[in-house]
Parts: C-alpha cells; sequence; structure tokens
C-alpha cells in the first residue's frame, strides 16, 4: 500500500480527490473523532471496520491503486491493510482535519447591539 507522503504530484491530486468523499464520510461520524483523540487504533480500527465498511474499503483501494468496485482484499490481508492505514502519521493528520470542523472564509464581526445613545 501506497503511504500519503509517497504520493506526488498531479497523481497526489487525483488521491486526494477521490479520498475526499470516503475520509469525510468516516470523520462525520462522533465516536471515530473521539477515537481519534484518545489514540484507541485497536478500538477505531474495529469501529471503522463494523461502521464503515464502504469507506475504508474505497481508501484501502485507492491507496492500493486499484478500482474500488473491484477491489476485495482477503481476510488474511485486511487487519495488515488497516494498520498500516491506521499507523501511517499523514493519513491520521487527513482524518484530523477532515474531522476538525476547520471552515475557510473570514470571522465575523461582534453586531451584538450597544446601549450608547
Amino acid at each position: 500500500m501506497r503511504k500519503l507522503s509517497e504520493i506526488r504530484g498531479e497523481d497526489a491530486l487525483d488521491v486526494l480527490a477521490d479520498l475526499l468523499d470516503p475520509v469525510s464520510e468516516i470523520c462525520t461520524d462522533k465516536k471515530v473523532v473521539e477515537l481519534i483523540k484518545e489514540h484507541k487504533k485497536m478500538k477505531l480500527a474495529t469501529l471503522i471496520l463494523r461502521e464503515h465498511k464502504k469507506s475504508i474499503l474505497t481508501i484501502l483501494a485507492i491507496l492500493e491503486g486499484v478500482n474500488p468496485d473491484e477491489y476485495k482484499p482477503s481476510l488474511a490481508v485486511l487487519p495488515v491493510l488497516v494498520l498500516q492505514l491506521l499507523n501511517d502519521p499523514d493519513v491520521i493528520s487527513v482524518f484530523r482535519f477532515a474531522g476538525s470542523g476547520i471552515s475557510s472564509g473570514s470571522a465575523t464581526e461582534n453586531t451584538q447591539e450597544t446601549d450608547e445613545e
């Protein structure tokens, strides 16, 4: 499986675009965000495998460089792939960023009314 840090240039843009939907789907799960913050990788892996099957398979397929619709890893390979994924600091950073709720745009100024007359 390719590490995110190894993917560069236009390929990196394609991979990023392909990862947005499945990563966002996983990172909107409040339980996932909490387990990432608590660094509980085994519980996180279990939760993702049970609750986000399609998304995790899509992510793994993208990082393997294969079509997600045709990707069918064996039971013997899955634990290794999932642990590699969760041990990649760049992947965890992407999950944290996606789950952080960071938004772009300007801050709004306080428009509270005052009693100055």
